[in-house]
């Protein structure tokens, strides 16, 4: 099934089968999160154990340290842990980069030290593909007259040798409170090049910006 991952680099960095990896995870792939129209890691808290998500609109700094953004509570504690590509990020991560997702239950000593009991978030980005040429276009619309559009293409350039993948995004948020706005504008490049077969090299760039009204 495309919903079933069968491995995963989240244990211990190296691949590795579910079966055999000694860490409680949850994955969701590119097309589960495609089914259930995810656009960010809110709209995925329900379809996990023990997990929901926090989110804030400003700043919270109970605790030790600031927070913003949304926050995950697993288990009844609180996941710090974020990364991208296996290297910890504090930023925005939205859907429209995002190839899958990994959610670690509780500490994992070989990720990150000794970790944290919340566990942490693994986000595994869009890469390009020397598959030939695909893509897609998303949009999104809700009672509240918001509108979402993301568009991804994926192109070979040199066959089996080098390939460019571009996601751009452009939403409009209003909710129930008047007024109020989000709108997000992002654009995401990325390519491989693939110079032998034991060798192959990725690069890329990403351009975010996020303007909130609230009153």
């Amino acid at each position: 099934m495309l919903f079933r991952s069968t491995a995963t680099l989240a244990g211990t960095r190296l691949r590795t089968e579910m079966k055999d990896t000694p860490v409680a995870l949850s994955i969701l792939t590119s097309t589960f999160l495609d089914d259930i129209a995810a656009t960010d890691a809110a709209s995925m808290a329900a379809y996990l154990p023990s997990t929901e998500v926090l989110s804030l609109i400003g700043g919270n700094d109970s605790g030790n340290a600031a927070k913003q953004g949304d926050n995950f509570q697993v288990r009844g504690f609180a996941t710090a842990t974020r990364t991208r590509n296996f290297f910890q990020t504090a930023g925005d991560n939205d859907r429209y980069i995002t190839d899958r997702v990994t959610f670690s239950r509780g500490p994992n000593a070989l990720l990150f030290g000794i970790g944290n009991p919340g566990g942490a978030v693994h986000l595994s980005t869009n890469r390009a593909r020397l598959r030939g040429k695909t893509g897609a276009v998303d949009h999104y619309y809700d009672s509240f007259h918001s509108q979402r559009v993301a568009l991804d293409q994926n192109h070979e350039l040199v066959r089996d040798r080098l390939a460019l993948r571009a996601d751009l995004l452009w939403t409009d948020t209003n909710t129930f409170r008047k007024p109020s706005l989000e709108r997000k504008r992002g654009a995401f490049v990325t390519g491989t090049w693939n110079r032998s077969e034991e060798h192959t090299s990725e690069l890329q760039s990403r351009q975010y910006l996020v303007c909130r009204l609230l009153l």
